[in-house]
């Protein structure tokens, strides 16, 4: 016989808190962000847009969102708006334990990274070039920040050395997003886990987390 027990159900963790912190596009990234959201709308109602072309300008709403875009022809993302890394600033400031700083986008680590450097607080990384933990794949001692890829730090990594967690970005694949949160939310977490996502108002990051 087999019997099926949920994490819930079988672990006796302290608990998690969700929250959000909203922030808005600085005018210019504003009127960028509703241009390409109008354009995308009237592709959809007249017939012009296929899947891949439809995933694409998605991808550019969520940079811009986040404050920055590639524009066609170039390789490196513009920053459009710093109202992120302003909102940044503010959570990390009220701050003074390690901090795990989700993402989905490298413009938004290098963001973090800043952020960090700026605070004078020690950064590390995982992302797909980058792998900075211990031995035993957790959140490094000498770290004050770490900057977390979700694709690439969401599974396998032991994170429960902070407590709390920044929603920099996230995309729409819910398992990863899940996946993400277990990371702080698992056996040798002794406290409350706090979760803070930053949320532009009135974009795309809205349709995400709902």
């Amino acid at each position: 016989a087999a019997f099926r027990v949920t994490a819930d159900e079988a672990l006796d963790l302290p608990g998690v808190l969700w929250t959000s912190h909203y922030c808005d596009l600085e005018p210019k990234a504003r009127k960028i962000y509703d241009e390409l959201e109008a354009a995308f709308y009237s592709a959809v109602e007249e017939g012009e847009i296929t899947a891949a072309n439809a995933l694409v300008k998605l991808i550019r709403l969520h940079q811009i969102a986040s404050g920055h875009i590639i524009y066609d022809g170039e390789s490196s993302p513009t920053t459009v708006s710093r109202h992120k890394y302003d909102a940044l600033i503010d959570v990390l400031q009220d701050l003074d334990e390690p901090v795990v700083c989700f993402t989905r986008f490298t413009a938004d680590l290098r963001m973090i990274e800043e952020a960090a450097d700026q605070l004078g607080r020690r950064y590390a990384e995982v992302s797909g070039r980058k792998k900075e933990l211990d031995d035993d794949a957790r959140f490094p001692k000498d770290v004050d920040i770490l900057g977390v890829n979700i694709q690439a730090g969401g599974v396998g990594v032991d994170l429960t050395r902070a407590r709390v967690a920044i929603y920099v970005s996230c995309g729409f694949n819910l398992g990863e997003f899940e996946q993400s949160a277990k990371r702080l939310d698992r056996p040798g977490q002794t406290k409350k886990v706090l979760y803070i996502r930053l949320i532009t108002n009135h974009t795309i990051d809205d349709v995400i987390y709902h």
